[in-house]
């Protein structure tokens, strides 16, 4: 790559072209050696950001960067770009891109640069998000869902119109207004499905390549998300219950495609995402033997990854857990999971993450299925600090009525014990 100021100024435009083939290379090295991928990515971070932060590099740059600009875009949104980049280099790359599209008026450039902010931000901020927070990322999500809209169907904008769609829907999922739940959701299956018919009907040039088999498989893990919660939404809708199976086989699939077979890197992460994708759809199914067993294959390639302590291990467990808390009798085994996964989370996210939340709340839903009312209390009082306010209500407001009953089982009990005393 180049090497200082004067070279890249008079060579931008070189250096564009020969960054954006450099990210093609990575995103192909991702399939077969991810660890590699993401040093090699790192390696080459301070190179975009020293020409990004050039005086006047924008003005120097031809229409021709466009859409190796975009490509660029593309590619970085197929890495794990929070483990990469630093927030404030993310910042600056996607501010200083989108002025740049932004003077050249190109509307596939400035909705990619919406988007992916979109994303960056809910990914990476806190998840105690306050009104003003949410009103923010509503309209962030707002302008970029709309200017997703005036693209044309024209192939040169298809590769940002399907990432915008599938980023987004997380978005709105993750986002949603509890009254409209289920129409969020509906609205985010349409939209998946039609970044799915968009990839269907890509060309076949764009079909070779590494991004549009990502790609593709994203968009049916999204779409085992979204699936997941129609089903917990709707459970016993035939409707829904049908479109999981088919999601899972075609994920099944396409993970197959990619990550399995001679010379393919068998242990990799987003194999491990979608075997929890289908694990989860699966639990909910009501198939937790078989959910079990998903959950501890991606566990295996997740502890050779990233080793023993790392959050991406923890949800596997967690997730174990939960299966084990659906089966009978295997309560020990449920709590012992749990308990680990919330030590890890505590020590890696912290004590206020949502993750955090989220095993707590399990383990108070397991101590009260076994009648452990004290324990349950403590778990979820805990929870009550953590950030997801609405869960919090509903377990309490559960929890409350259960300790209510308890105590009129146990003072109606004791009223029988004096009658049946006065009575002899």
């Amino acid at each position: 790559m180049l090497q200082n100021d004067k070279v890249l100024l008079r060579d931008a435009q070189r250096f564009v072209l020969e960054y954006a083939r450099l990210m093609r290379s990575i995103t192909d090295l991702y399939i077969t050696s991810a660890p590699q991928a993401f040093r090699l990515a790192q390696k080459e971070k301070h190179n975009i950001l020293q020409a990004l932060n050039l005086p006047d590099l924008y003005y120097r740059l031809s229409e021709d960067c466009c859409k190796p600009l975009v490509d660029i875009l593309m590619h970085l949104l197929h890495l794990p770009v929070v483990n990469i980049y630093d927030p404030s280099s993310v910042i600056v790359i996607f501010t200083g891109l989108r002025e740049f599209f932004f003077t050249k008026q190109h509307k596939a450039g400035m909705t990619a640069c919406l988007v992916l902010m979109s994303s960056f931000e809910w990914v990476t901020k806190d998840t105690v998000h306050s009104i003003l927070r949410h009103q923010h990322l509503s309209s962030m999500y707002g302008r970029a869902a709309a200017s997703l809209k005036e693209l044309s169907s024209d192939q040169s904008y298809q590769a940002v119109n399907i990432m915008g769609r599938r980023l987004l829907r997380r978005i709105v999922r993750k986002h949603y207004d509890l009254k409209g739940k289920r129409d969020h959701l509906k609205e985010s299956l349409k939209d998946l499905e039609e970044a799915s018919q968009l990839l269907a009907s890509a060309l076949d040039d764009v079909k070779s390549t590494s991004w549009f088999k990502i790609e593709q498989l994203l968009v049916n893990i999204e779409l085992c998300s979204t699936l997941y919660e129609l089903v917990v939404e709707e459970k016993g809708a035939e409707e829904w219950d049908h479109r999981a199976n088919v999601t899972m086989e075609n994920l099944t699939r396409l993970a197959d495609q990619l990550f399995m077979g001679e010379g393919k890197a068998t242990f990799h992460p987003l194999r491990a995402l979608c075997l929890e994708k289908k694990g989860c759809l699966l639990e909910v199914l009501g198939e937790h033997d078989s959910a079990l067993g998903v959950h501890k294959a991606a566990l295996d390639i997740r502890k050779r990854i990233f080793g023993k302590r790392h959050p991406e291990v923890t949800v596997s467990l967690s997730q174990i857990g939960i299966s084990y808390m659906n089966m009978e009798g295997s309560g020990d085994e449920a709590e012992n999971a749990l308990l680990e996964a919330l030590q890890v989370f505590k020590d890696t996210l912290g004590s206020d993450h949502e993750r955090v939340a989220n095993v707590q709340g399990n383990l108070g839903k397991l101590f009260q299925k076994r009648g452990d009312y004290h324990k349950a209390e403590a778990a979820i009082r805990d929870y009550e600090y953590c950030p997801l306010s609405e869960k919090v209500k509903k377990l309490l407001s559960e929890l409350d009525h259960m300790l209510a009953q308890r105590k009129m089982e146990a003072a109606g009990g004791s009223s029988a014990g004096l009658s049946g005393g006065q009575a002899s």
